[in-house]
C-alpha cells in the first residue's frame, strides 16, 4: 500500500557451517585459473596436484604464487618467495575473513579454495558459475558473495547474502551490516557538485525510530549528494544552479549512503509544478523542502529500492 505523504517547498541460503576445502578434490579449475590469468597460479597450482605442499619455510615460485593471491586479496605482504611466519599469519586473515578453515600449510585443495574466492572477491556474482563447477558450495560462495558486496559499500545485500549462506560465522556477519545512523547531515558529495544555490530538507511529525534518506540527482541522472536526518530535524547542501531530481527514503535499519534502508524501507520521487519529478534551482537562492506537513505544495510518486 503506498504511504501517502505531503512536502512543502518554500522559495528562500543454504549449507550449515562447514570448511570447504575437501570438495576441491579432483575438480575442474580451468575457468576459474583462465579468468584470473596468472601463470603463476597456473603452475603452482599443477605442482600442488602432484603432491607437493606449501609449509612454513618454503620457498620457491610456488611459495611466491602463494604470496601473490594473498596479495591479490588486498593483503600487504611480501612476494619474495619465502613464505614464512608472516605470510602464513596473513593466509590465517584471509582464510578466516572468507570462513575457510585456518590452516598451517597449502596443498592443491586449499588453493584452489583461495583461488575460488578471489575470483568472487575480484568479480562477485559473475565469478558464480565458475566456482560452482570447480567445487565450491553454493553455501560458501554466498558467503564470500556478502564478503565482495560489503566491500562495495552494498551492506543490505551482503546482510541477504550472509543470511542465504549459513556459512562458518554468518550471523554474526549479518548482524554487522546494519551500521549505526550517521550524524544529520549531508553524508556523500559529488565532486562536482558546485555552489550557488542552498538546499535545506527539514523532517517534521516523524517517529523518533524512523530516519529519513535524501539523494539528489541531477539533470543527467548522476547522483550528487546524499543526506541523512534521524527522527525529526534538518540538513542542507550546496550545489550548483540547475535541473534535480529528489529521492527520498525513511527507514529504521540503516544499511549506509549505497542501500540506504534496503528493501524493508520505502522511497519516493519528489514530484514539482504539478507532477514534474524534477525542480530547476536557481543560482543565489535558498530552497527550503520540508517532508511530513499536511498541506504542503510539492507531491511524490512511489519509488522502487532499485532505482533509489
Amino acid at each position: 500500500m503506498k504511504k501517502l505523504i505531503s512536502f512543502l517547498l518554500i522559495l528562500a541460503v543454504l549449507l550449515p557451517c562447514a570448511f570447504a576445502s575437501a570438495y576441491y578434490d579432483e575438480t575442474d579449475m580451468s575457468a576459474v585459473l583462465d579468468a584470473l590469468d596468472k601463470n603463476s597460479y597456473k603452475s603452482c597450482y599443477a605442482a600442488l596436484l602432484e603432491g607437493e605442499i606449501l609449509e612454513k619455510g618454503a620457498s620457491g615460485d610456488n611459495a611466491k604464487a602463494l604470496q601473490r593471491v594473498l596479495k591479490a586479496f588486498g593483503e600487504d605482504v611480501s612476494t619474495d618467495g619465502k613464505a614464512g611466519s608472516g605470510t602464513f599469519k596473513v593466509l590465517n586473515k584471509v582464510q578466516k575473513r572468507y570462513g575457510m578453515e585456518q590452516t598451517d600449510y597449502v596443498d592443491a585443495e586449499i588453493f584452489a579454495e583461495l583461488l575460488c574466492a578471489l575470483y568472487v572477491y575480484q568479480e562477485g556474482e559473475k565469478a558464480e558459475d565458475a566456482v560452482i563447477a570447480a567445487g565450491m558450495p553454493e553455501a560458501e560462495y554466498l558467503y564470500c558473495l556478502a564478503r565482495y558486496q560489503a566491500s562495495s559499500g552494498h551492506y543490505y545485500l551482503a546482510k541477504q547474502s550472509y543470511e542465504a549462506s549459513q556459512w562458518a560465522d554468518w550471523a554474526d556477519r549479518a548482524d554487522s551490516c546494519v551500521k549505526d545512523w550517521p550524524k544529520d547531515g549531508r553524508v556523500w558529495k559529488s565532486s562536482s557538485i558546485g555552489s550557488g544555490v542552498t538546499v535545506k530538507f527539514k523532517v517534521k511529525n516523524a517517529d523518533s525510530d524512523e530516519a529519513t534518506c535524501f539523494k539528489i540527482y541531477n539533470s543527467d541522472d548522476k547522483l550528487v549528494a546524499v543526506l541523512f536526518i534521524g527522527g525529526n530535524g534538518s540538513a542542507q547542501t550546496s550545489l550548483k544552479a540547475g535541473r534535480y531530481t529528489i529521492k527520498q527514503g525513511n527507514g529504521h535499519d540503516w544499511y549506509g549512503r549505497k542501500d540506504a534502508f534496503g528493501e524493508d524501507g520505502w522511497y519516493v520521487t519528489w514530484t514539482f509544478d504539478g507532477g514534474a519529478d524534477s525542480y530547476k534551482f536557481k543560482s543565489g537562492y535558498i530552497y527550503t523542502l520540508t517532508t511530513g506537513v499536511s498541506d504542503g505544495n510539492a507531491g511524490s510518486n512511489y519509488e522502487n529500492w532499485g532505482n533509489f
